[in-house]
């Protein structure tokens, strides 16, 4: 039996181990990301009301739990226009929440993920901490969008319903099966990745956490063109 350390070891099949502010790691040879000079736009970080929710709360569970971060932005989702709103949350998911709006007069399928993340503390603050799992996430995400697209939405029919949950929160299996098809045959595909974390202040948000949103926003530029939104707390 070949242990694992020796297969990374023979034949130079070093791992390649991405962290989160962009520095990169191959067997003994560490490159640092460079980025003191770049900062997202805090004026680009949208702010929306959290009255009534539990920032501390992040999944709404199989219960539907109306304090969560998730169960908000399901709703707010919902008064806006999305053909199919998809609660993905558990282990092996593409995003917390998957948005998908059909526009049929263009024949793209736009397709938005929402990564959350629950906050450490009961107020928005500056918190670097609260956004490295986060941006780990909307990272992370990319090898999924390496598919093709109807592999994706294949894989959110295979999971859109069980004994155990229901995740279609807008929409039905049927609607996301012609979708399938539609980017399949004719239809071009968009992403949008966002970031969702309430314990993120705009006003107060720090230089090292606008720096680690840069990188955020950097790899999704470079590596698929996918525009980063982030959604915080004033």
């Amino acid at each position: 039996m070949t242990l694992l350390s020796d297969f990374f070891c023979k034949d130079a099949y070093y791992p390649t181990i991405r962290f989160v502010d962009g520095t990169t790691l191959q067997g003994q040879y560490l490159a640092e990301y460079s980025n003191e000079d770049t900062l997202f736009n805090k004026e680009d970080i949208q702010v929306w009301n959290w009255d009534g929710v539990n920032i501390k709360n992040e999944s709404q569970g199989n219960e539907k739990d109306n304090t969560s971060i998730q169960y908000h932005v399901i709703q707010k989702l919902k008064s806006q226009d999305f053909d199919i709103i998809f609660d993905d949350d558990n282990a092996g998911e593409i995003a917390d929440v998957i948005a998908i709006k059909v526009d049929d007069i263009n024949k793209v399928v736009k397709v938005e993920l929402f990564h959350l993340k629950f906050s450490q503390e009961d107020h928005p603050g500056a918190r670097i901490n609260d956004l490295y799992a986060v941006n780990g996430q909307a990272q992370k995400c990319v090898s999924w969008l390496h598919s093709r697209p109807e592999h994706i939405i294949g894989r959110m029919l295979r999971r859109g319903t069980t004994k155990a949950k229901n995740r279609y929160e807008l929409g039905t299996e049927n609607q996301l099966s012609i979708i399938k098809e539609k980017v399949r045959c004719v239809y071009n595909t968009e992403y949008i990745v966002h970031i969702v974390q309430p314990g993120l202040s705009k006003a107060a948000a720090s230089t090292d956490q606008l720096k680690l949103l840069s990188v955020t926003e950097a790899f999704l530029r470079e590596t698929r063109m996918i525009k980063l939104q982030v959604i915080a707390s004033a």
